[in-house]
């Protein structure tokens, strides 16, 4: 049971390691009658600059696109027929339409 423990604490400590290095944040709101907005954000740790091509920078993104589409799917248990997105990563802003529900769209690379 203890080494149990331990191991879960190590894997822990593992994961909090990398999710210090950028931080995700994504909110959703009804933008008009079936609309829904969402605006994230990555922003790497004081001091990391990775580049596009860098492992860091592309955990960052995914975990931004994993939390971007499930916004879109809350956006659509609301009703929501479009989703405008507002993604910021690291100061370079893009804005796009996910597409019409229930297909949704690509994100883009």
């Amino acid at each position: 049971m203890r080494a149990g423990n331990k191991r879960g604490t190590l894997l822990y400590m593992d994961n909090r390691t990398s999710e210090r290095d950028f931080t995700v944040v994504v909110e959703g709101h009804l933008v008009a009658v079936g609309v829904w907005g969402i605006d994230g954000t990555l922003r790497f740790r004081e001091g990391l600059k990775p580049q596009p091509a860098d492992a860091l920078y592309g955990e960052g993104r995914h975990a931004l696109f994993e939390a971007i589409l499930r916004e879109d799917a809350r956006g659509r248990a609301y009703g929501a027929h479009a989703v405008r997105v507002r993604m910021d990563i690291a100061g370079t802003v893009r804005e796009f339409d996910l597409g019409n529900v229930p297909g949704g769209g690509d994100l883009p690379r």
